[in-house]
Parts: C-alpha cells; sequence; structure tokens
C-alpha cells in the first residue's frame, strides 16, 4: 500500500460523508468501534474495499472474495501451531500477527511470520534427534486438546468475509467490512475462553486422537474453501492471471487502486508460505523423514493450487508434515549429525 495515495483516495468519501460511485452511493460510517485511531484508519480501508465489496469493480470483486477465503485455511495453520503445546518453531501470538496484518497488510505481516519462524525455530532434524525420548516427541507433535478453530474461522472470519461480498444490501456489506477488520482479536479471545472453558484448569496430557480430529477439522475448513475456489474457476469471466496478478498500469483512481492492493497482497502472502513451504520441504529432506511417496505428493501441490486455491494448499501441505514429522516416533528413522 502507499499510504499517502490512500488517504487522497479516501478524502473524497471523508468530505461527502458516502462512498459514491457510478451506479449509486451508500453512507460512510464514521464510527464503529469508539476508539479514533481505529475508526479513522479502518473508515479508510472500508473506503479502499469498497469497490470490491460493493460490487462496482467486477474483477476485484474475485479477488478480494478468493483472497480472504483463501486466508482461512493459512489463518487456521498458525492457530493449530500456536495451540500445541511446546512446539518449537511457532510464533507465539498468532492472533497478534494476524490483527498486525489487519493494520499493515497480511502481504507485510505474512512474510514477516514465517521469517520469524524460520530462524527462531528447531529443524525437523532436532526433534529427529529426540526420537528416543518417546514422551517428549509425542508432546512436540501431537495436540492434548483439540483446538476450536474450526467453529472459530467459520463464524468470526468467514461469516463476515461472506456478509462483505455477498450480502444483499450494501449497506449489510460495509457493516460486514467493519466487523471483519476485529477478528484476529475475537479469534484470540474466543479460543481462549472456549478452551478455558474446556479444560477447566487441567492439563491433559498429548494423545493422537485429538490429532485426528485436528486432521479432520481442517480437511472440512479446506473443502470449504476450495468449493469457492472452484466455483471462480467455473462462473468467473477473468483469467486468473487478470484476477490475481496486476497490470502494471497506472492505478491512480480509486478502482484501480484498491485493485492493486488486493492483488499485491494475495502474491505478497502466499507467495512467502510457498517459500516457507519449499523450506520446510528441504528440512523434512536433510532430517532423513522423505520417502519416494513423499515427494510425489509435494509435487501435486501445484495441482492442488491450481484446482482448489492457495490456503488450500497451504492447510494441505501442514497435513503432509504432520504426517511426515510423526515418522519421529519410529525406530526405523536414521537420525542426521
Amino acid at each position: 500500500m502507499e499510504p499517502p495515495r490512500l488517504m487522497e483516495l479516501w478524502q473524497p468519501a471523508f468530505d461527502s460523508g458516502s462512498i459514491e460511485w457510478a451506479g449509486g452511493a451508500i453512507l460512510l460510517l464514521r464510527s464503529f468501534y469508539r476508539v479514533d485511531v481505529l475508526d479513522w484508519y479502518w473508515r479508510g480501508l472500508t473506503v479502499t474495499f469498497a469497490p470490491a465489496t460493493l460490487g462496482f469493480d467486477p474483477l476485484g470483486w474475485w479477488t478480494g472474495f478468493q483472497f480472504l477465503t483463501q486466508l482461512g485455511p493459512l489463518y487456521a495453520t498458525w492457530m493449530l501451531e500456536d495451540a500445541r503445546q511446546a512446539v518449537d518453531g511457532s510464533v507465539p501470538g498468532a492472533a497478534l500477527f494476524m490483527f498486525l496484518g489487519q493494520i499493515f497488510g497480511t502481504g507485510v505481516i505474512v512474510p514477516i511470520y514465517y521469517f520469524l519462524t524460520f530462524v527462531s525455530g528447531s529443524t525437523a532434524a532436532d526433534l529427529a534427534r529426540l526420537a528416543p525420548n518417546r514422551e517428549e516427541i509425542q508432546g512436540r507433535l501431537w495436540f492434548r486438546f483439540t483446538p476450536f478453530f474450526l467453529p472459530l474461522l467459520l463464524s468470526i472470519h468467514l461469516a463476515p468475509v461472506a456478509g462483505a461480498f455477498l450480502a444483499s444490501r450494501l449497506e449489510t456489506r460495509h457493516i460486514c467490512v467493519w466487523l471483519w477488520f476485529l477478528v484476529p482479536v475475537c479469534l484470540g479471545l474466543g479460543d481462549a475462553i472456549l478452551t478455558s472453558f474446556f479444560l477447566l484448569g487441567q492439563t491433559p496430557k498429548p494423545n493422537y486422537r485429538a490429532t485426528l480430529v485436528v486432521e479432520r477439522h481442517l480437511s472440512v475448513l479446506m473443502s470449504l474453501c476450495a468449493g469457492i475456489w472452484m466455483y471462480m474457476l467455473a462462473c468467473a469471466p477473468y483469467p486468473l492471471s487478470t484476477i490475481f496478478v496486476p497490470n502494471g498500469r497506472n492505478h491512480d483512481d480509486l478502482v484501480l487502486h484498491s485493485r492493486l492492493v488486493w492483488q499485491s497482497d494475495f502474491l505478497c502472502t502466499f507467495g512467502s508460505a510457498a517459500l516457507f513451504l519449499a523450506y520446510q520441504c528441504i528440512d523434512l529432506y536433510r532430517a532423513g523423514l522423505l520417502e519416494i511417496n513423499d515427494w510425489l505428493l509435494a509435487a501435486s501441490l501445484p495441482v492442488v493450487t491450481a484446482s482448489g486455491g492457495p490456503g488450500t494448499a497451504v492447510a494441505a501441505a501442514w497435513l503432509w508434515k504432520e504426517r511426515v514429522m510423526q515418522r519421529i516416533l519410529s525406530s526405523e528413522v536414521k537420525i542426521p549429525m
């Protein structure tokens, strides 16, 4: 984003108190959260998102809707790594990074998240050296309970996204955009409250059943997001390159600049995720955990991306990585020195 240019584009809507376009206009809410700084900044972002969410940029509608939908599986992997106790390599406070993404853009924050994970986390080889200590490995790889990421993401993330792009009343879409800005805070609070209520002060032992349930729940989310992506493949009147790749033209008006923001965030977010997945693949190979069939599954990720979306591919790669890491519990793993 270019903050000075964005502020210039916001000003007409701020002055008139409405978002106007050739086919209509809606009232621009002046305050929503009653926090002056957040209301001023996010009020401007509702103007930036308006061409896509209100539908007067049909191309931007496809870009924005798919981008925010595909963020769901990516956020799910963050929440899962954050929920698993004593997992080296997860950056604490996934909700904090998601909130920063709402302010500075996910295209800026997601690469930082993965970079911090890269520089601060243990490698697969480090965990493999702990193989003789079975209980410690189970504590690092298995979940102690099933995190509540699925109902939270469906109700707090995907529901406002659906409302922002699909609601019949444009005013409802505008309100849903406002609601979506605090999604990370609500996810973090909701997860903490539900976890405290479920555990009731107890600390259950890591168990493989909870891990299997996590995989099933993530598969449900992946299927939903993949279905929305397939709908785009079947119905969008534009090729993928037009929807997601900036065209390099001058972006002086609100519609074109809004479209550039969506496309840039999409490429930077999932481009950094792809680089991190490549690193994880190399890490697993150096740890001696990969077999021939694993390379075939890794090679299929571009197909998953094309047919189900990049967020779905990120979640599929996370499931693949988890299955591979379980081999550390097998005595057949050759531990690198």
